[in-house]
């Protein structure tokens, strides 16, 4: 249903999700998609690595991922290994402590960390050619631990 409405539209586009909702933007992505953004990519359960939908992706869409470096099901080794292996550009984004519900400790930095993961996000869709590394890169969003404010 997803690839009917996207192979409908003419212009390239951005689609994106969190957890399984990311693995259903990888699959419903067309020749259209322009932008991936996965947000908590569900990457494995214990041993069990799933990136074969993500090796597949077509050289022609660039690919973010917003993954916490305490998200039980998207380890940031194994998942920088995954986009070694991709054929498109990738970037990441590794929000210190935040875990797979991007739920971070205390509480009151959640809102924060997402509020500036999403201005991250919004400014890599703005600039359209990505040409300074070719590959791809990381970004790393840090909570003020001292005045609640992510940077």
């Amino acid at each position: 249903m997803f690839s009917a409405v996207i192979e409908d539209r003419k212009a390239p586009f951005s689609l994106g999700g969190r957890s399984m909702g990311a693995r259903a933007a990888v699959m419903a992505a067309t020749e259209a998609t322009k932008h991936l953004v996965l947000i908590s990519y569900p990457l494995h359960t214990g041993d069990q690595v799933r990136d074969q939908i993500l090796l597949d992706i077509s050289p022609s869409v660039k690919v973010i991922f917003v993954s916490g470096d305490r998200d039980s099901m998207c380890d940031l080794t194994r998942l920088d290994l995954v986009r070694s292996k991709m054929r498109c550009q990738t970037w990441r984004i590794a929000t210190e402590g935040a875990d797979h519900g991007m739920d971070m400790r205390p509480k009151k930095f959640t809102e924060a960390v997402g509020i500036k993961t999403g201005e991250v996000v919004a400014e890599w869709i703005q600039r359209s050619d990505h040409t300074q590394d070719e590959k791809g890169g990381s970004y790393v969003v840090r909570t003020g631990r001292s005045n609640g404010q992510a940077g």
